[in-house]
């Protein structure tokens, strides 16, 4: 049971350190624009080859990714997650 406590421990270690790799940038973006500008975890996933390219996989609409879409369906859970801002929510994962 320790070395699970122990693996566990890195992976955590292992995201409180992505999470400050990617406020760092944020940071630096923010000053360079001179406004807050936050990563998706959308924009994260394509900037580290994992996701689809930027030209196959626009950036969904507000209205799209909300609680319900402008027609009243229900929105992709996918749409959701990607427009929350990564640093934030790597930070909160891996300081549990």
């Amino acid at each position: 049971m320790r070395w699970i406590a122990g693996l566990l421990r890195l992976l955590g270690c292992i995201v409180l350190a992505a999470t400050t790799v990617l406020a760092v940038g944020d940071v630096a973006r923010s000053l360079a624009s001179d406004r807050m500008r936050l990563m998706t975890i959308g924009e994260a996933v394509t900037v580290a080859g994992f996701g689809p390219s930027p030209e196959a996989a626009a950036a969904p609409a507000a209205s799209e990714a909300g609680v319900f879409a402008a027609d009243g369906r229900r929105a992709d859970p996918l749409a959701v997650v990607a427009l929350q801002p990564a640093s934030v929510v790597l930070g909160l994962g891996g300081a549990m």
